[in-house]
C-alpha cells in the first residue's frame, strides 16, 4: 500500500493492488524485515524509505514512459 500511495503522490495515479485471494485454509508467513545485521556491520540508512520509493518510481517513469 505504501508504494501505491507514493505512486499517487509522485506520478499522479493510484495503481490497483491486485493479488489472488488465498485459499480458505492458507496462512502466509509473516514478513520479518530487519536491517539489524546491516547496522551492526556499520551501515547507516541515508534516506527515508519513502524517498527511495519515490526515486524508484521516477526511474521507472523515465525508463518506461508514462
Amino acid at each position: 500500500r505504501l508504494v501505491a500511495e507514493r505512486c499517487r503522490a509522485v506520478l499522479g495515479f493510484l495503481p490497483p493492488i491486485d493479488r489472488p485471494e488465498p485459499a480458505p485454509d492458507a496462512t502466509a508467513p509473516d514478513l520479518d524485515y530487519r536491517i539489524d545485521r546491516l547496522i551492526a556491520a556499520g551501515f547507516t540508512p541515508a534516506a527515508r524509505l519513502e524517498d527511495e520509493i519515490d526515486a524508484t518510481l521516477r526511474l521507472c517513469r523515465n525508463a518506461f514512459g508514462s
